[in-house]
């Protein structure tokens, strides 16, 4: 197993531990928003989460109505300096730190810390997905010749086709079969905000999950983050080149 390499100057902006679960049959909101009663001298702040349908109409009419309808799913929990998060849900879990990003160590556990908390007061039956989810916002220096400089994934412009970007959007779904799981690897270009920038921003969005032979065992649970993590370095590690780790190194 190679050892996770630590940049200096890591570009991530966000990590995201989640789990989604079946709750308990007679699970209600108040279970949840007990959770604020433990943690709001660290998680102070805390917001209603809600979820929104929208319901159209299929008859053709000129004066069209869209009914919308949300619910309350569940709380927000964010600590004082607005860096950590904390959602605690009728159908999951996630624990979020915002950059800067320290290491997995204290990462991992303090989301186990959280887990413990959500796990005693909800009681899930079973899981139901389980991933990590990193998301990094590269600034490459400008002028270059060609992305493939700095990154390994990129968009193919066919050759008869001007070849300037000023922005692009793209996602690949691939199977990571000896995890069962599902790398969702998200690329975007972000659009100039100045004529004269000096660089030009990709966000690399790496997300790692399973929701299929899921164990429902603590041990299980925590050894299983250990590996999406790897995976989730490794996908760092094999799309980006050399160039772009002098610049984080």
């Amino acid at each position: 197993m190679k050892p996770s390499k630590h940049y200096s100057r890591t570009p991530l902006t966000e990590a995201v531990i989640e789990v989604k679960i079946e709750p308990k049959d007679d699970l209600v909101l108040a279970d949840l928003e007990n959770a604020f009663t433990s943690v709001k001298e660290l998680y102070s702040k805390r917001e209603e989460l809600y979820t929104g349908e929208f319901q159209v109409p299929l008859e053709k009419k000129v004066n069209l109505k869209v009914n919308a309808t949300q619910s309350h799913v569940g709380y927000q929990f964010t600590n004082t300096d607005g860096k950590q998060i904390f959602q605690s849900r009728l159908d999951g879990f996630s624990f979020s730190r915002l950059a800067p990003y320290e290491r997995w160590e204290t990462f991992s556990a303090e989301a186990h810390k959280l887990w413990n908390l959500y796990r005693s007061l909800v009681q899930p039956k079973f899981f139901t997905r389980v991933g990590v989810r990193y998301i990094s916002k590269l600034d490459l220096p400008l002028p270059f010749n060609d992305f493939s400089e700095y990154l390994l994934t990129l968009p193919v412009v066919s050759p008869k086709l001007p070849q300037g970007l000023n922005k692009y959007v793209m996602q690949l779904e691939i199977p990571k079969d000896e995890l069962l799981s599902l790398i969702t690897l998200t690329e975007v270009m972000l659009p100039f905000t100045e004529p004269d920038a000096k660089t030009v921003s990709i966000i690399l969005d790496i997300d790692v999950g399973r929701t299929q032979e899921l164990e429902n065992g603590e041990t299980w649970l925590w050894n299983f983050f250990e590996e999406l993590r790897i995976c989730k370095n490794e996908i760092f590690e094999e799309s980006i080149t050399d160039k772009m780790r002098s610049l984080i190194e």
